[in-house]
């Protein structure tokens, strides 16, 4: 095992994380991600949606949806994401 590897084996064992189905063909970075996303589910305080909502966080099929709608459908992964530049001193006009 990798040093890599064994991170992540540490990471599961210390938050006692449930692995999905097919979590070998998972990517490393695709695995770090589940675990953090998992941690962040764990340590929420209630299940209350107004709540929730207030907190900030997305149910696991919102986060999928946005996921699969945002960054998946036009790159592979958060990390192929490219750095996009803009010019931030323009002021937005709306077409007539």
């Amino acid at each position: 095992m990798t040093r890599r590897e064994d991170e992540v084996e540490k990471l599961i064992k210390e938050w006692n994380i449930k692995l999905p189905k097919h979590w070998e063909t998972y990517t490393h970075e695709q695995k770090l991600e589940y675990i953090a996303h998992r941690r962040l589910v764990d340590t929420r305080g209630t299940t209350k949606h107004s709540e929730m909502k207030e907190q900030g966080f997305l149910s696991d099929y919102q986060l999928q949806r946005r996921r699969r709608r945002e960054i998946q459908s036009n790159f592979g992964s958060l990390d192929e994401v490219p750095p996009k530049r803009g010019v931030f001193s323009r002021t937005y006009r709306k077409k007539d």
